[in-house]
């Protein structure tokens, strides 16, 4: 992971001394209140010829624009043609777990997230005999090493008919990975025919021919991946997950955990309709590699803004229109904060 954030890649160790550093801290904190705040911090702190050369990113940069938005925290019914695919992680899941489990496509629990999902339904469902809760929300499959899951949970998936697969052979793959972004094996015929048929559509090959890029963008429109309990705990887990939406960019991935959201808005120009239940804080971080970007929509805007590890990150943004556009030469991490409710219906 350490590989990722290569200083080499960033600006010269003199340029992030001084006053880069003082002005960054005034300006996300705030005391600083001017458009454009960031295209100001980086212009103050770059002298001429320092850093490295990037090219300018305007908001009309050409190419297929990438839509974002967070309708599975509404009532509402989902967008024609749009399946949510949940993946339970081993860690705190939101409390709208219950809510969104009964608009899923796909459940799938990763290794210990069965235990997450065992213990914390009935808590979500007061008033719900446990039992019956639980009935309620059995995950498709159960998939990862397995070296998480306690024996009490193993009996009573097991007793529900639930498949459990087996990948303790390997132990180069994460959780996350194992529920399907990337293939596996099964120990049985059976067992295999169910993989493919829950993992099926949100599967997509690295080889793929001909047709790569239809079922690329089908896959990034219309199938819509939210792992639940992917953020907090173990940094070097988390970092693993955010580490998973640079290796999958073609699927649409969304992380959720301890507050907040995290997606990647890949190079090129992206529309975000944030959720009212989303923000105010929100935040643009270049984790792979340095990224020149613009925005509008924040309150402290990007314009034409380097961005890199030991230099300039837009963290402690605030969202302060209904829409926002960001325009970026290199993949960005689009974090914002969220609630703990669901909109109501509109109807």
């Amino acid at each position: 992971m350490l590989s990722v954030l290569r200083a080499s890649q960033c600006l010269t160790a003199a340029v992030l001394q001084g006053q880069t550093a003082t002005i960054r801290r005034a300006a996300w904190a705030g005391r600083l209140d001017a458009p454009s705040l960031s295209a100001q911090v980086a212009r103050r702190s770059l002298p001429a010829g320092a850093g490295m050369a990037h090219r300018v990113v305007p908001l009309s940069h050409n190419g297929s624009v990438q839509t974002v938005t967070s309708e599975f925290l509404s009532a509402d019914p989902l967008s024609p043609g749009t399946h949510l695919h949940l993946v339970v992680l081993n860690y705190v899941l939101p409390p709208q777990t219950a809510h969104l489990w009964a608009r899923a496509t796909t459940r799938i629990c990763a290794d210990g997230g069965a235990n997450r999902l065992y213990d914390q339904i009935p808590v979500m469902l007061p008033g719900t005999d446990p039992f019956a809760a639980r009935e309620s929300h059995l995950p498709d499959l159960i998939k990862g090493d397995l070296d998480s899951v306690r024996e009490d949970v193993t009996d009573f998936y097991t007793s529900r008919g639930v498949p459990f697969i087996d990948l303790s052979s390997d132990q180069e793959t994460t959780d996350l990975e194992n529920v399907g972004l990337r293939g596996g094996t099964g120990s049985s015929r059976q067992q295999q025919r169910h993989v493919h048929k829950v993992t099926a559509s949100i599967v997509a090959s690295h080889d793929t021919a001909g047709d790569a890029e239809p079922v690329r963008k089908r896959l990034q429109q219309d199938h819509h991946i939210l792992v639940l309990g992917a953020l907090g705990g173990r940094l070097d887990h988390t970092l693993a997950n955010l580490n998973t939406l640079y290796c999958y960019p073609h699927l649409n991935i969304t992380l959720w955990g301890e507050g907040n959201l995290v997606r990647l808005l890949r190079a090129g120009k992206s529309e975000i309709k944030p959720s009212r239940l989303e923000g105010p804080t929100c935040g643009l971080v270049p984790l792979a590699r340095p990224a020149t970007a613009s925005s509008k929509g924040l309150k402290w805007d990007l314009d034409n803004t380097h961005m890199c590890f030991r230099g300039l990150l837009s963290t402690s943004n605030i969202i302060s229109s209904d829409s926002i556009e960001v325009s970026t030469d290199e993949d960005l991490l689009w974090i914002t904060a969220v609630g703990d409710t669901i909109l109501p219906s509109s109807a």
